[in-house]
């Protein structure tokens, strides 16, 4: 049975490990509600495109990143390399497992740990940082779009998906994929020109513009993606801070009580030792 002396000296470290635990918790609520705050999600942007390529019509519809010349594809899984974070990327990862096949498809991964996790399972694949601060996304986003354009271009590969941490809540994350490429999931029809409408002039060549929405449009996805995965990463991480400060709570409390139960045994027996000396004394 643990001494007074270990028992008090474990209560206090208990004591200081929640206190730090309360701290950790706390920054990352800030950070997710910061972090929520500032993202900017452009909606009015994918409305522009989609308008500019019904105007355009069939002019787009041979541009390769709107109609696949191939069906191979690209798998871009996201992971965290974070603390707290091994079953959320587990929960990425197993979902890819289950929903593609990893031999035929070209693999892009986000993050050393989910690297090492694909390490294990003998697979090759493109290792990218993950991204730390907003800076870093942005140039992550841009780094993936340029991936996926040469991969394109070259024909490795003509659709793309991205499987990340989705935060549905902040109480609830899950693993989730969307598509990026095809652009769309029909191919854009040309509109019927109102009767009075004028020939559509443009000053740049129409391809030259397509290719640098396109490039826009799948560079603002991958962006909002990681952004995602970090408020993801944000709100599992005070999840489980959570969860372990409560789990430490309740063994500070049994401490507690063994520790004054301890104490009192101990002043029970000092007190009883006195009683008999005395006794013993007056015997005597």
């Amino acid at each position: 049975m643990p001494t007074i002396k270990e028992l008090k000296e474990e209560l206090q470290f208990d004591t200081e490990l929640i206190g730090l635990l309360e701290v950790m918790k706390n920054t990352a609520v800030f950070q997710f509600r910061a972090l929520q705050a500032r993202m900017e999600r452009f909606e009015s942007f994918p409305e522009a495109v989609d308008g500019f390529f019904s105007l355009i019509g069939g002019a787009g519809n041979e541009n390769i990143l709107i109609t696949p010349v191939t069906q191979k594809t690209a798998l871009i899984i996201v992971t965290s390399d974070e603390g707290f974070m091994g079953s959320l990327n587990s929960q990425v990862i197993d979902l890819a497992r289950l929903q593609y096949d990893f031999k035929e498809a070209s693999l892009i991964i986000v993050g050393e740990r989910g690297a090492h996790q694909l390490e294990g399972l003998g697979l090759s694949f493109t290792p990218y940082r993950s991204a730390a601060d907003d800076a870093r996304r942005a140039a992550l986003a841009e780094e993936l779009t340029g991936f996926i354009i040469r991969g394109v271009r070259k024909g490795e590969f003509g659709r793309v998906k991205v499987l990340y941490p989705k935060p549905v809540s902040f109480m609830y994350q899950k693993a989730e994929a969307v598509d990026i490429l095809p652009l769309f999931k029909e191919v854009p029809r040309k509109r019927q020109p109102a009767p009075d409408a004028r020939e559509l002039i443009t000053e740049s060549p129409i391809n030259g513009v397509i290719d640098y929405l396109a490039e826009k449009v799948i560079e603002q996805k991958l962006l909002n993606i990681l952004e995602d995965s970090k408020l993801s990463e944000f709100a599992a991480r005070a999840i489980h801070l959570e969860s372990s400060s409560q789990e430490l709570t309740e063994k500070r409390r049994k401490v507690k009580l063994q520790y004054f139960r301890a104490y009192h045994e101990m002043i029970d027996k000092s007190t009883r030792e006195l009683f008999s000396a005395q006794i013993i004394i007056r015997r005597n």
